[in-house]
């Protein structure tokens, strides 16, 4: 009987570890899509282990990392904005779920192609 209850709680913490091991590798999967879709829309992340990336917005875009910060807070979506000398050309980008990620993106493809059209 004793070895029974060591033998359920060994299945259960090995379930466990599997579980927690697929949300690492889904957060990890998230990171690097999320990382390789902003560098496709010209936002330039330092590899990250963090649950965040930090992508910068090149000096010649038509928007700065403020006027996007703000546009996409006006639509909901929550970015952080340092308005400091080493980070003010920077958005902190928290990695979400696959379809918060999706949202994102989506909305920096309206806000990009609202500006290319303007010119």
């Amino acid at each position: 009987s004793d070895q029974l209850v060591r033998s359920d709680l060994a299945a259960r913490d090995a379930r466990h570890d599997v579980g927690q091991q697929i949300g690492i590798d889904l957060h990890f999967a998230g990171r690097i899509h999320l990382n390789c879709q902003l560098a496709r829309r010209g936002l330039a992340c330092p590899s990250s282990q963090a649950n965040f990336l930090l992508a910068q917005v090149p000096p010649k875009a038509e928007l700065s990392a403020k006027a996007l910060y703000e546009a996409l807070k006006a639509r909901g979506i929550l970015v952080r904005h340092f308005d400091t000398p080493r980070l003010g050309d920077s958005l902190r980008i928290s990695i979400g779920t696959r379809a918060q990620n999706q949202r994102l993106l989506n909305a920096l493809d309206d806000l990009l192609d609202d500006v290319s059209a303007a010119r």
